[in-house]
């Protein structure tokens, strides 16, 4: 298994053929497949956005953003995605604001009160412990984009043609994965305080690496 900062450096190392799976955001595998690139979805893990957005105090709703800076982890990531989606129900475009790279979900927090004035795609539980950062919640993305779907699992169109078996095995794993956590609590309850053997909330990560 193999950490990535965002789902762009994932889609470029599935594409290189470093990897041959990745769990992450559909939107960059479906630009990629319409500009010719052969890719496949094999199934969708979080049918909802889990992101909320976030601000300092002085940033009343998402129509203050207008000419504010806003910090995503990278550009064509899916805070950024999530976040222009949200800006346009609202019409906002894009030339608007300015996005700014500011690294992971804490680290953007972190720089708050900084280049940023709002922080975009962040996952909540992220910030259950870390009160110190004065953050306020702006809106939540499930909210405003019901339909958008969090991660899907990824696969290069060879993969998926020479290695079925191997697919349908890391589909059910995946599904036994999220069946364990959701039947058990105190595993779930773990992960969220931060406990040593929780995973990391700051990567995003490709199940399988390339044999």
């Amino acid at each position: 298994m193999v950490a990535f900062d965002s789902d762009v450096l994932m889609i470029k190392a599935l594409m290189a053929g470093t990897i041959d799976t990745f769990e992450g955001s559909p939107i960059s595998p479906m630009i990629a497949t319409s500009k010719g690139g052969d890719l496949k979805i094999i199934g969708c893990s979080w049918p909802k956005l889990t992101y909320s957005f976030f601000a300092h105090p002085a940033i009343g709703s998402l129509g203050d953003l207008r000419g504010k800076t806003i910090g995503i982890s990278a550009p064509g990531a899916l805070p950024e995605l999530v976040a222009r989606a949200m800006l346009g129900r609202i019409a906002i475009e894009p030339r608007e604001v300015t996005f700014v790279e500011a690294g992971s979900d804490v680290e953007r927090g972190a720089r708050r009160r900084g280049p940023a004035d709002r922080c975009g795609g962040f996952d909540p539980s992220d910030f259950a412990a870390r009160p110190e950062l004065g953050l306020k919640t702006l809106a939540r993305a499930n909210d405003i984009l019901p339909s958008f779907l969090r991660a899907c699992i990824v696969t290069r169109g060879d993969v998926w043609r020479k290695r079925p078996d191997d697919l349908v095995r890391l589909l059910a794993a995946t599904m036994n994965g999220y069946d364990h956590a959701l039947t058990h609590p105190p595993t779930r309850s773990r992960w969220r305080a931060g406990s040593p053997s929780s995973p990391p909330t700051t990567r995003r990560r490709s199940p399988t690496s390339r044999r």
